[in-house]
């Protein structure tokens, strides 16, 4: 399944990858992948974790930076109080 992700994420199909590397994940799997590829799709779920936050989504939002954060471990930690004023 990482590799699956890796590859769609390539295509740039970013949705469809992180679906797969989030069922690596829920099945207990290392989510090491391309530092390429691991790029792409950080920038991606940030920018979708931070639109889903200014919809009101904080729980999606932030799942989606726990994600970020587990591909990017040397992202810095969340501020949430920093994050909630803007």
């Amino acid at each position: 399944m990482l590799k699956e992700g890796q590859t769609l994420a390539k295509e740039e199909k970013l949705a469809e990858a992180i679906d797969k590397f989030k069922q690596v994940e829920n099945l207990g799997g290392s989510l090491d992948i391309d530092p390429e590829v691991g790029k792409l799709v950080v920038d991606f779920l940030l920018e979708q974790g931070d639109t889903l936050g200014k919809e009101g989504e904080l729980k999606e939002s932030l799942q989606n930076y726990n994600l970020a954060k587990k591909i990017n471990p040397e992202l810095p930690a969340f501020d949430a109080d920093a994050w909630a004023q803007g």
